[in-house]
């Protein structure tokens, strides 16, 4: 059910909603066919920037996957934090972290507590701290993030680099300019040794703290984008909700 590229966007939105509607009525609400429809709708939601309408089909991809194999398989628990990050997106953080909370727990079990999947959710529950102003409890995630990675051999991944910057973020929001300079610092000299789209832009968030007294006013929806959920464009170069690289 892949989309082309050139496909009409309501079309594909269209075509997927007839092939749901097949699948409830031909083997039911909690089947792996339906839930793959579900998913294929929920995708031409976000490709149109329709999160309200996503997250009425993401709830319940998620209470179809719980019946279905389980609240701590890792696919509930991936589809727990699409639904998260939907909610994220609408400024609905409370919402979002029962989600969160989850996710981290079972991933911790499952994989381990720095494994990369851990890790993603433990970022984005950090993401949510911030937003409900809960700085200190985001900053003690955000370093668990950043020390797992220094701990691995991830160490100059984008992945890391983007938790480092979220970590200096924090720091930041909390006035700590003196400790958040060393992180930028190091973002800026792996990114003099290591080229690429990603570092290219994490170097211009570095840059712009490193000329500033105080963290940067550089996003749109809460007074700073935040390095580490990135903000990527949708078909029609509107800004979609936050994601952190390769995390989900």
């Amino acid at each position: 059910m892949a989309q082309a590229v050139d496909e009409n966007p309501d079309e594909a939105l269209k075509e997927s909603q007839q092939i749901l509607k097949w699948s409830l009525r031909k083997t039911g609400p909690n089947s792996s066919f339906t839930i793959k429809a579900m998913n294929e709708v929920a995708n031409q939601f976000a490709r149109q920037d329709r999160v309200s309408e996503e997250i009425g089909v993401r709830e319940a991809i998620v209470e179809a996957l719980r019946k279905n194999v389980g609240t701590d398989d890792e696919a509930t628990l991936s589809a727990e934090l699409q639904l998260a990050t939907c909610l994220i997106a609408l400024e609905r953080a409370e919402e979002a972290d029962p989600f969160l909370v989850h996710v981290v727990a079972e991933r911790s079990v499952l994989f381990g507590e720095e494994d990369p999947r851990t890790l993603a959710a433990m970022a984005w529950r950090a993401t949510v701290m911030k937003k409900l102003g809960r700085f200190a409890e985001a900053r003690a995630l955000q370093e668990r993030v950043v020390n797992a990675y220094e701990a691995g051999d991830q160490r100059e991944s984008a992945q890391a680099l983007t938790a480092v910057l979220n970590l200096a973020s924090t720091l930041c929001e909390l006035n700590e300019l003196d400790a958040a300079r060393p992180l930028l610092h190091r973002v800026l000299d792996v990114r003099r040794r290591t080229l690429g789209p990603t570092t290219r832009r994490l170097s211009r968030c570095c840059i712009s703290w490193l000329r500033s007294d105080s963290s940067p006013m550089m996003g749109t929806t809460d007074g700073h984008q935040e390095c580490g959920p990135s903000y990527p464009r949708s078909n029609k170069g509107a800004s979609c909700r936050p994601v952190h690289p390769r995390f989900t």
